[in-house]
């Protein structure tokens, strides 16, 4: 197996929001190709399940189907990388070699036994989080432990109730959905209501992350809450937006919870709002989940990541304030070089 099975990237409400827009006027196409919208067509009211977002580092067991020995292959990943004990990353490869993973895929099949098929690919993604793995999280210095967030089979994600019978805390799998959650009804025709609402959410877990409470670890910081949809016909994980506190945000925004971009007018202005320290400091674990060196040699690497990072993430705000990516990559550049210069010199990731 060579192949990594990506975690979907999640973004923030406003992202959301386009996307409900999008499915929700668009009626098809003309004759000749262009795609059809009804402006005036009702935006849904969904519902969402939030869980708390645990910082640590993406990490997921693959079972993959071999038609040649009619069993699965088990590999082990990060969010980018195949791992294995020898190139691994903050030891979650060494930890599956330990755990029965045959416990894990028994369990996930005897809760979806009305398939009636084999599945080729069954994916189970988590947090793997404790330890020194983020300093600065609520749940840094308990022990290394995988907590479930979802499981997809094939092109299926399981539910609610499906994802929160898998865990095996015995051999510290957990399940994010035995904690804190959160349900929440956005009117995405006035989304700013839930939007608020949201925020106080985010407040309350950054304040004390409520899983490291549950484990003993009171007052530490918690990074934030994400969101799935639960109403029928609305589930795809492109509707799925996380909430950030400002402690850990990719952005500079003052809004905790933004509904629409951010306007400024200036470059440097805009830099501010898009890159900001919770971004940075991710970049450190880019590198090392990628095992490239903590030094100046890997300052293009850093700083390449950092940009290509911000047009992901953030290329609505960007081209929302008039600006296009050649516009704003020295400053965004020149920022993130400096950021790491300053973390090098400190001994930060060390």
């Amino acid at each position: 197996m060579s192949k990594v099975y990506k975690f979907p990237s999640i973004g923030a409400l406003r992202n959301t929001i386009d996307e409900v827009i999008h499915r929700a006027t668009f009626k098809g196409l003309a004759d000749n190709g262009d795609a059809i919208y009804d402006e005036d067509a009702p935006l849904p009211t969904l519902s969402f399940r939030g869980s708390v977002k645990l910082h640590g580092t993406n990490a997921g067991i693959v079972f993959v189907w071999n038609p040649l020995t009619f069993t699965y292959d088990v590999q082990f990943q990060s969010k980018e990388q195949i791992l294995t004990p020898l190139k691994d990353n903050a030891g979650f490869a060494t930890f599956g070699s330990t755990i029965n993973t045959d416990a894990i895929l028994a369990q996930i099949m005897k809760v979806k036994n009305d398939l009636g098929y084999t599945p080729e690919v069954v994916r189970v993604y988590g947090e793997w989080c404790g330890g020194n793995i983020q300093k600065n999280a609520g749940v840094n210095g308990l022990p290394k432990m995988f907590v479930i967030v979802g499981i997809k089979i094939d092109d299926l994600w399981l539910t609610g109730d499906e994802l929160a019978q898998i865990k095996n805390p015995n051999e510290l799998i957990f399940n994010i959905l035995d904690y804190p959650t959160y349900t929440m009804d956005v009117d995405f025709a006035n989304p700013k209501e839930a939007a608020d609402k949201m925020a106080l959410l985010v407040d309350e877990v950054e304040g004390e992350c409520p899983v490291a409470k549950a484990f003993g670890n009171e007052g530490g910081i918690g990074e934030g809450i994400v969101w799935v949809g639960v109403t029928e016909g609305w589930t795809e994980s492109r509707f799925w937006f996380k909430t950030k506190g400002e402690k850990h945000a990719g952005s500079g925004k003052k809004v905790k919870v933004p509904i629409d971009i951010e306007r400024v007018e200036s470059i440097n202005a805009l830099v501010e709002v898009i890159v900001a320290d919770g971004r940075l400091l991710q970049g450190f674990d880019f590198l090392k989940e990628n095992r490239h060196e903590l030094t100046r040699k890997s300052t293009g690497i850093y700083v390449n990541w950092v940009f290509a990072d911000v047009i992901k993430e953030d290329l609505d705000v960007i081209t929302g304030n008039g600006f296009e990516p050649k516009d704003v990559k020295s400053a965004v550049c020149d920022k993130a070089r400096k950021f790491f210069f300053v973390k090098l010199d400190e001994g930060y990731g060390l």
